[in-house]
C-alpha cells in the first residue's frame, strides 16, 4: 500500500499500520522520492503529491526486498524507473528480469532501467501467454518479432505450466497485428497453408502453438516458391507437426458434424451441445448455417466454453459458461422416443460388435447423443461399481 501511494497525488492514511522497520524503511523510499511522511498515532499519512524523482537509490532498495514494489508505481507516475537492487536476494535477483511491468530488475552491482515508451530487452527462456484464441495467438508470433525474441512456450492462461527459471510475458490479444501475421502466411506460404495454421491454433495439444510459431519463422523466412505445398508434406520436420494437428483438429471437425444431436425448445431455437477435443465450434457453423439457413440454433461446446450462435441470417461465436435453456417443444419429447425407437429396430444383435462401435463413436459423446443416452448412464453407473460388483460378460 505505500508503494501504491506513489500512483496518486492525494493524501494517503493507512489506519492501524504497525511500526516496524519494513514500513519504517518504505516510508523512508517515500521521502528520498520527494515525498512527505509522518506519523498520527497509529496512522501513517503520505502525500506525494511533489513525487518526480524516478530513482530509488541503492543504500535504501537494498534493506528490504518489497523495493521492487516501486517498480510499478514508479513506472506509471514518472514514465521510468530505476532501481539498484532489491534486499534479501543477492544472487538471484539479477534473474529477475522484464516479467509483467515491463522492466528489467538489476543485480546488486548494477541498476534496472526500464522506460514506458521502450520495449522491453529480449528474454531468452521465456513463455508466452495469450487468450488461447487463433487471435491471441497470432498476436503473440507477431510480438515475438518485434521483440526479437524466440519463445520457448507458447499457451493459453488456463494452460499455463511454466517451466523451471522460466520468464512469462502475457500478450494482448489485438486483430489488426494477428490480421498482419494471416496475411504474412498467405502470401509466403498459400491460402492451404492459412488453413492448417487456423485449424492447428484451435488444437487442445500443448504443442500446439509452438508448432505454429515454428513453421510460421520458416515459411517467413523462405520464398513463396520454396514454400509450395510445403504443408502436405508430413514428415517435414517443420510442417508436418502443424499438418498433424491440422488433420486432428478436421477429423474432430467431422466427428461433431456427425453425432451433434438438436434439440428443439419452446421459443424456437434449436440448440446442440458437444464436448470435442479442440475448439471446432467456429468451423462448424458455417456448415450448419448452409444447410438449416432458415433456422435459429445454438452450439455449445461444452468443454471450451464456447457458443456458436446462428440468427437466420448470420453467426457469431460467444464465450460463455453460463447456459439457462427454456423448456422443450411439445413435440421434441416423442421425436426423440421416435428416433430412439428407430435406432433399437436397426439395431442388428447378431452383430454386435461393440469395440468397433467405440472406435467409429468414441464412448466420451455418447452423453450428448439422445439414441445413446441410455447406454452412457449404464455405463457411468458401472464405472462406479467396485470391481468385484462388476458383471461379468459382455461389456460395452
Amino acid at each position: 500500500m505505500i508503494a501504491a501511494a506513489v500512483l496518486t497525488k492525494e493524501e494517503i492514511v493507512l489506519e492501524g499500520c504497525p511500526k516496524i522497520s519494513d514500513v519504517e524503511d518504505m516510508a523512508e523510499i517515500v521521502r528520498s522520492l520527494g515525498g512527505t511522511v509522518w506519523w498520527e498515532r497509529n496512522a501513517l499519512h503520505l502525500n506525494c503529491e511533489k513525487i518526480e524523482k524516478s530513482r530509488v537509490e541503492g543504500a535504501l532498495s537494498k534493506r528490504l526486498r518489497a523495493s521492487l514494489l516501486f517498480l510499478g508505481s514508479l513506472l506509471a507516475r514518472t514514465g521510468e524507473a530505476y532501481l539498484a537492487g532489491a534486499g534479501g536476494c543477492r544472487s538471484r535477483c539479477g534473474s529477475r528480469r522484464g516479467l509483467r511491468l515491463a522492466a528489467r530488475v538489476a543485480g546488486p552491482a548494477e541498476g534496472a532501467r526500464m522506460s514506458a515508451d521502450a520495449m522491453l530487452e529480449p528474454l531468452g527462456n521465456v513463455a508466452y501467454v495469450h487468450d488461447g484464441t487463433t487471435e491471441g495467438l497470432l498476436s503473440a508470433i507477431f510480438q515475438a518479432y518485434a521483440l526479437h525474441e524466440q519463445p520457448e512456450d507458447f499457451s493459453s492462461k488456463a494452460g499455463l505450466q511454466p517451466r523451471l527459471g522460466q520468464s512469462v510475458r502475457y500478450i494482448e490479444t489485438d486483430a489488426a497485428l494477428a490480421s498482419r501475421v494471416k496475411a504474412g502466411i498467405v502470401r509466403k506460404a498459400g491460402r492451404d497453408a492459412w488453413d492448417a495454421v487456423l485449424h492447428a491454433s484451435l488444437s487442445d495439444d500443448p504443442s500446439a502453438g509452438v508448432a505454429v510459431y515454428r513453421f510460421v519463422r520458416h515459411v517467413m523466412a523462405r520464398p513463396p516458391a520454396a514454400n509450395a505445398g510445403l504443408i502436405r508434406n508430413m514428415a517435414h520436420p517443420i510442417a508436418g507437426p502443424v499438418a498433424r494437428l491440422d488433420r486432428s483438429v478436421m477429423n474432430e471437425r467431422h466427428l461433431m458434424m456427425q453425432f451433434l444431436r438438436f434439440e428443439h425448445f419452446e421459443n424456437g431455437i434449436w440448440f446442440a451441445k458437444c464436448n470435442p477435443k479442440a475448439t471446432v465450434v467456429p468451423l462448424l457453423m458455417g456448415w450448419f448455417a448452409s444447410r438449416f439457413n432458415t433456422e435459429r440454433f445454438v452450439i455449445y461446446d461444452e468443454v471450451h466454453q464456447v457458443a456458436g450462435i446462428y440468427d437466420g441470417a448470420n453467426w457469431y461465436i460467444v464465450q460463455t459458461d453460463d447456459v439457462h435453456l427454456p423448456q422443450h417443444s411439445d413435440e421434441e419429447a416423442a421425436t426423440q422416443a421416435a428416433w430412439k425407437g428407430f435406432y433399437d429396430a436397426m439395431t442388428i444383435s447378431a452383430r454386435y460388435h461393440p469395440e468397433l462401435r467405440r472406435q467409429f463413436i468414441p464412448k466420451r459423446l455418447w452423453r450428448n447423443i439422445v439414441e445413446l443416452h441410455d447406454e452412457a448412464a449404464a455405463g457411468s453407473a458401472k464405472s462406479a461399481l467396485p470391481a468385484a460388483a462388476m458383471p461379468s460378460g459382455r461389456r460395452l
